[in-house]
């Protein structure tokens, strides 16, 4: 057996890509197809990773060298499925997205069949794993303006962080074209900054994945046509008679009962409170307020924080109290709109008020 120091950084992903995958197998909890999924792509790795090592052990499988370029047609439809789980409540699983699969699976058979795929299959990889990872990032952007429509918190639940991991890995590969290509990208020994790259993001989406708070149950189909049937609407420049009371009531009921006050709001409990249509509300609140519906909300939340920064409770109440009980989850959330809204920080409105 020969070990380099260059194979320092394969052996570690190898070993943490199989005990991530093994742990995710076997996760039991609300997020379980979306950890499955995640779990296959540790597990390629893991195998991509094994096939690059197994020569240093003696093991003289030809298939794995006509394996390596194909690993990426099995990345980006897992990434693809993974962030879609994430994105819908209603996510499940059907037979035909194995479609997208086929082409790694065809691939594998002709490797393991000892015929060459690397010399035409190289390049297409990279386009096929760019694609998925562009049609993923689509899919986050579009969830993120929906979200803000029926939902009234911000926070772990945009999933900044898939987007992030996404684009970085986007980096990776287009400096992988670069080091295949153009010009060798090892730092010293052997050792591949590719391969760093890897390290970092696998244990960064491996952390982020699990954090995600309990609360978080993803946007459903009926959330997409609220926000579809809004876009086919033709909004008056006024309200008419029947559209004035509904905002008048609605408007009171928000003062009156501190519906806002839960953080999990969302547009459907806040219709079936009034007694409107989840779409019908959603198109008043768009249409005569200008508003979506989380900037709606939250500007009740800043108002009654106004209030108690001007009257707290008690001497010791803080402003991440007040946060809290006025409806934000978020400590950036929070501060970012109460500035927004009146030019100060918590802090100096407290301030100038005290």
């Amino acid at each position: 057996m020969v070990f380099y120091i260059g194979d320092i950084i394969p052996a570690i992903l190898l070993f943490q890509s199989l005990i991530f995958a093994l742990v995710l197998f076997g996760d039991s909890s609300f997020k379980r197809r979306a950890n499955f999924l995640l779990a296959a792509f540790f597990l390629v790795m893991a195998i991509q990773f094994f096939g690059l090592l197994a020569p240093n052990f003696g093991m003289k499988w030809e298939f794995f060298g006509s394996m390596a370029c194909i690993y990426g047609f099995a990345y980006g439809p897992l990434l693809y499925f993974y962030s879609r789980s994430l994105i819908y409540k209603e996510s499940e699983f059907e037979y035909k997205q194995l479609i997208h699969l086929l082409p790694f699976g065809f691939l594998a058979v002709m490797a393991m069949s000892k015929i060459s795929v690397c010399e035409y299959a190289g390049a297409i990889m990279y386009l096929s794993l760019i694609g998925y990872i562009a049609v993923s990032i689509k899919g986050l952007i579009k969830y993120r303006n929906i979200l803000k429509q029926v939902q009234s918190k911000e926070g772990q639940i945009e999933l900044r962080w898939l987007q992030n991991f996404m684009v970085i890995f986007c980096l990776t590969l287009l400096l992988d074209i670069v080091d295949q290509f153009v010009l060798g990208l090892d730092i010293t020994q052997g050792v591949s900054s590719i391969h760093l790259m890897l390290l970092f993001l696998i244990n960064w989406v491996f952390y982020k994945g699990l954090k995600q708070p309990q609360i978080f149950m993803g946007i459903s189909r009926n959330d997409v046509n609220i926000i579809q049937n809004q876009q086919v609407n033709t909004t008056p420049k006024k309200p008419n008679a029947e559209e004035h009371d509904e905002l008048n009531r609605l408007d009171e009921f928000m003062r009156s009962s501190e519906i806002y006050i839960n953080p999990d709001l969302n547009i459907n409990e806040l219709a079936k409170a009034v007694s409107i249509p989840a779409r019908r509300l959603s198109f008043l609140i768009n249409g005569f307020l200008d508003k979506n519906f989380i900037g709606y909300i939250n500007e009740f939340r800043i108002e009654l924080a106004k209030e108690r920064l001007k009257n707290p409770k008690d001497e010791g109440e803080t402003i991440s109290e007040i946060m809290y009980d006025v409806g934000f989850s978020s400590k950036s959330s929070f501060n970012s709109f109460f500035k927004n809204h009146t030019g100060m920080t918590p802090s100096q409105f407290r301030d100038s008020n005290s």
